[in-house]
């Protein structure tokens, strides 16, 4: 017998296995090897996380020993990781580990707090013995689980009910597996967080796979895929229920294979954006803003290609029998049944004085913010000191809008010192990015125009929608999912060029205080934020 094994990827090993019988027959056995980068991990830790979720006993166990829990997973994985860094293991077993970890914190997060631990119009629940639904994003669930059906009423008339429906949809799927296992009802809202959670993981895993796009270096795919997997803005949308997460997901996707597309040109990726787009705006429909930086990667496509017009403007056309039905379906279908405008968002109360800043001036929204706005780092109801709309962003995807009772368990000294941080590096890697696009760094200019302009769209569509509501919630990072992906990239670009060169060759001493000041800022975010997950799960609440 003679074995001879193939490696054909990073991921695939085959094995040829050649064995003479009396007859001479011979076969041929392939192995594959398991890639623990795979998308599959995360599926099964979120079933997992959903039987302990389930399970009162398991639930009330983790809830009461969370903290020591904790410490020992932390402590365990620590030394697994030193372990692989110390035996220099190949790169893909280093981020594996990587998404992990990331994947342990949120978990931890999802099993320890309470599915109403946020505030963002989660409205309520009537429960399982009565007929009636209650509003909010809880209500809207409810009534798609009991009902079986869209809201056959005007959904202008309940709270939140004029969002698509997609993630209401998955969520309410997911409530009535729960409930064919008889589980009590406390615990069947808690399981809802898995839906959440799954989307929060998977948009990690897409963030990884767009660096990968772009080619960047082993040692600067682990240092970012570490900042993706560890920022604390994905372990606050694992636990909180709202449609936010489920479309930044698909929004990612969507930027993951227009890339992609634009590299093979394949019917198959476009299809894909297609289901991304439309399966985003099925789920919030502000997500459309994506696609000005799509259409125009498709135009140029076109353009370069326009020989070939036919095969391309067949694709498009493929691209939208799917995209447009499954984006414009439910916003359509009110339109006609009950004359609900199309953009149509839901009006937010005004005249709670705590919560109104109309009163700021532009400068001070968007402007250079004062020291007192960026001396405090928990999220409170003081419009002069929270109008910065910069500031809020980059708070609020730290520490989300948890409340002072909730924020002032926070590690107070720690919380200050990585919102400064984030302040930092939200400088550093949007000058990284613009850097990286002005002098080209291995993208093309259609390529770097495409990611500029879906950037810009998102922050121009931001700062609207703020100034159009001019409230503390409307500030929240939430409502701009995706967008350090882009700063992220540029970041990754440009350090994986000037590391090229050595620094006697490069003359200029700037560049040299931007590299180091890029590496460091990161370097202490990255360990700052794993403190601050650590910290939410602590003071995480009662689950039950």
């Amino acid at each position: 017998m003679s074995v001879k094994k193939t490696v054909e990827s990073a991921a695939d090993v085959t094995a040829d296995v050649t064995e003479d019988s009396g007859a001479g027959s011979s076969y041929r056995v392939k192995l594959k090897r398991v890639d623990i980068t795979s998308w599959y991990f995360i599926l099964a830790g979120c079933v997992l996380v959903w039987f302990l979720s389930c399970n009162e006993t398991c639930a009330v166990y983790i809830a009461e020993h969370k903290n020591i829990m904790t410490v020992l997973a932390g402590i365990i994985y620590f030394m697994v990781f030193c372990s692989a860094i110390y035996k220099k293991k190949d790169t893909r077993t280093i981020i594996g580990l990587l998404f992990l970890g990331g994947f342990l914190l949120r978990a931890f997060y999802v099993l320890t707090s309470s599915h109403d631990v946020t505030i963002h119009d989660i409205g309520s629940f009537c429960g399982f013995d009565t007929e009636e639904s209650g509003d909010g994003h809880f209500g809207y669930i409810e009534y798609i689980f009991k009902n079986h059906q869209l809201p056959d009423f005007d959904p202008r008339t309940r709270w939140s009910f004029y969002q698509p429906p997609g993630f209401y949809i998955a969520a309410s799927i997911v409530l009535g597996i729960t409930r064919l296992f008889h589980v009590e009802a406390p615990l069947c809202y808690e399981s809802l967080q898995i839906v959440t959670l799954f989307f929060s993981s998977m948009t990690v895993w897409i963030g990884y796979k767009i660096i990968r796009e772009f080619d960047i270096s082993d040692r600067w795919t682990i240092l970012f895929t570490a900042f993706l997997t560890v920022h604390p803005f994905y372990s606050i949308m694992a636990v909180t229920i709202t449609n936010d997460c489920m479309a930044m997901y698909f929004m990612a996707l969507a930027i993951l294979y227009t890339i992609r597309w634009y590299k093979s040109h394949e019917l198959k990726k476009i299809m894909v954006i297609a289901f991304a787009v439309g399966g985003a705006m099925f789920t919030k429909l502000n997500s459309a803003v994506i696609s000005i930086g799509i259409a125009f990667i498709f135009l140029y496509v076109l353009w370069t290609n326009r020989r070939q017009w036919k095969k391309y403007i067949g694709q498009f056309a493929a691209f939208l029998s799917v995209c447009a039905p499954l984006g414009l379906f439910y916003p359509v279908r009110n339109m006609i049944l009950y004359q609900m405008p199309l953009s149509y968002i839901q009006s937010i109360n005004t005249t709670d004085a705590s919560l109104y800043i109309s009163d700021a001036s532009v400068w001070s929204r968007l402007g250079l913010p004062s020291w007192d706005m960026k001396n405090h780092a928990i999220y409170e109801f003081l419009p002069n000191l929270n109008c910065n709309v910069w500031v809020m962003a980059i708070r609020t995807s730290l520490f989300d809008e948890l409340m002072p009772d909730v924020g002032s368990s926070l590690f107070g000294a720690i919380a200050q010192a990585i919102l400064w941080i984030a302040i930092l590096l939200v400088i550093l890697m949007n000058a990284a990015l613009l850097i990286s696009c002005g002098k080209k760094y291995g993208m093309k200019a259609e390529m770097r125009i495409f990611l500029l302009s879906v950037y810009a769209s998102l922050i121009i569509s931001y700062v609207v929608f703020c100034f159009k509501e001019p409230l503390l919630c409307t500030m929240n990072y939430r409502y701009l999912p995706i967008a350090f992906l882009f700063p992220m990239i540029g970041t990754a670009l440009w350090l994986q060029n000037y590391s090229g060169n050595s620094m006697d060759n490069n003359p200029k001493k700037r560049s040299r205080i931007f590299y180091s000041a890029v590496l460091c800022v990161l370097c202490a975010f990255i360990v700052l934020s794993v403190i601050i997950d650590f910290d939410f799960i602590a003071w995480s609440g009662t689950k039950l």
